[in-house]
């Protein structure tokens, strides 16, 4: 299957749909972004060993994997997982002289390199271990990983080459080509870019993957994959309004094919944001596989549960008004679609608000989380929800079946707090069901005093409820707040079935 170039840009971005170059045992580039700052283009590049692609371990390297699987047995769920890199397939420490470029056919300066690392982060919680990895900065495909499972322990260095394009018109496309001094080398770089508007959360802009999906976006055919979907609007201590995304994915239901042990797949995401009128103010996309993030089975061939995704979160930031949310997720097949309409309400600057409620099933170790996605500079402008040092992932998929944990997360604002640290706050919730109308479970009015912290406006609370206790159906959560003024906010709502 074709690959794709996906490119972000400060002004310009280039972006086209090529083929990848697929290797056994090596990382193909599909995700990874070439992006035109100032006047310079920056080619992200990966330099493997030839003799190594395709061979079994060398005694170092299953050395440092027995040490890390060592390492990890050892650790406590609140200890962080920071594994020792035993990948030496690829070459580190190149400079700037090391490499060579041409577009065109015709050679062009190489005008600077810088290093980063990829890698896969190894994510462990109370329901179990996955992966998750990122493209944006904002976005985080997971991937439900089969037990018995051992994470990697790879990080990959990737080369960002720097050169002066010629100049060109807006929507050409030039074939580039990268070439390092080194006997052995075997470069993964991109073969292509085109000069195409672009923005940085939307690295599908202007590919032929992106029109794809966009056509799924008006296509009368009824979408072959569900999607499960979670949204809700957040406030930030700034003010501003943010729109947290959460889908679950039915990975197995993905166009795919596997060849000499490596997987060829295209899974994207495309998201729009349109006013009442249509007017599309918010576009953003992301690309899941088979991307820089995809992952190469050594030794056992279609594994394809550690390879595509099952969940994607992502966040945007939306002005006070109405929207139409639409989410397309699809293969080169077929796509599965979600549309919300979505109310942002101004924040109120007198009075307590409170946020949509999230429902969720995973949490882990707030401050683990952060060391991790630290030491691999994870999706950055992702904010977490977070209650009591506790990190919770929200569901896409709001079914939850006898013995599952659900988890109540909202957020309550209010604004007198930096101001008047001795206001106090309480908040209620109820369990409605929907059918009979009975209130299953009233927590009464509770005080927030132990959530709130020192300058700033924002209480972040987490409750969890025994679903053991409810009978199969269909049920509301709700949620109040209030403050010593006596002032309450609103009711805001979920809703869940329990199977």
């Amino acid at each position: 299957m074709g690959g794709l170039l996906a490119i972000l840009g400060r002004r310009v971005a280039v972006a086209c749909f090529v083929t990848a170059m697929f290797v056994t045992g090596v990382r193909a580039q599909d995700g990874e972004t070439i992006r035109v700052e100032s006047n310079e283009v920056v080619v992200p590049v990966r330099v493997a060993h030839r003799g190594r692609i395709g061979l079994p371990l060398s005694q170092a390297e299953s050395d440092c994997f027995y040490a890390n699987r060592q390492m990890l047995a050892k650790l406590l769920p609140s200890e962080p997982y920071v594994y020792r890199d035993c990948d030496d397939r690829y070459y580190r420490g190149l400079m700037r002289t090391d490499f060579r470029i041409l577009e065109d056919g015709q050679e062009r300066k190489v005008q600077n390199v810088t290093v980063g690392v990829f890698q896969r982060l190894f994510v462990r919680d109370n329901l179990g271990r996955y992966d998750e990895y990122s493209e944006t900065p904002r976005g985080r495909w997971s991937i439900d990983l089969p037990m018995p499972f051992t994470p990697n322990g790879i990080r990959e260095p990737v080369y960002y080459v720097a050169f002066v394009p010629a100049k060109s018109e807006e929507g050409s496309c030039h074939q580039i080509k990268v070439e390092v001094k080194r006997r052995w080398a075997a470069v993964f770089a991109r073969s292509e870019y085109c000069n195409v508007p672009h923005a940085p959360s939307d690295p599908l802009g202007g590919t032929g993957f992106g029109k794809v999906l966009a056509g799924y976006g008006t296509s009368e055919r009824s979408p072959a994959i569900d999607v499960f979907a979670q949204t809700g609007v957040f406030l930030t201590d700034r003010g501003s309004t943010r729109l947290e995304i959460s889908l679950e994915l039915p990975w197995d239901k993905f166009s795919r094919d596997w060849r000499e042990g490596t997987l060829r797949a295209s899974v994207g995401l495309l998201g729009t944001a349109a006013r009442p009128d249509g007017t599309i103010v918010q576009r953003f996309s992301d690309f899941a596989c088979c991307s820089s993030a995809e992952f190469k089975i050594w030794v056992l061939e279609r594994m394809d549960q550690a390879s595509l995704p099952y969940q994607y979160e992502t966040q945007i930031d939306l002005e006070p008004g109405e929207y139409t949310l639409e989410l397309v997720i699809g293969d080169a097949v077929n796509f599965g679609r979600v549309v919300r309409k979505i109310s942002v309400e101004a924040p109120d600057e007198k009075q307590p608000t409170i946020s949509s409620v999230f429902l969720c099933k995973r949490k882990r170790y707030a401050n683990v989380a952060a060391v991790e996605e630290a030491a691999a500079n994870f999706a950055p402008a992702y904010r977490p929800l977070v209650s009591h040092g506790v990190r919770f992932t929200p569901a896409g998929d709001t079914r939850f079946r006898k013995g599952e944990p659900l988890f109540v997360y909202f957020e309550i604002y209010e604004p007198l707090l930096p101001s008047s640290p001795s206001t106090t706050l309480t908040w209620r919730m109820r369990v409605v069901d929907e059918k009979s109308g009975e209130v299953k479970i009233d927590t009464g009015s509770r005080s927030a005093a132990s959530q709130i912290k020192p300058g700033t406006s924002t209480i972040a609370i987490a409750e969890e409820v025994d679903v053991q206790k409810l009978p199969a159906g269909p049920y509301r959560v709700d949620v109040q707040a209030a403050d010593s003024q006596g002032r309450e906010t609103l009711w805001r709502t979920a809703m869940f079935n329990v199977e």
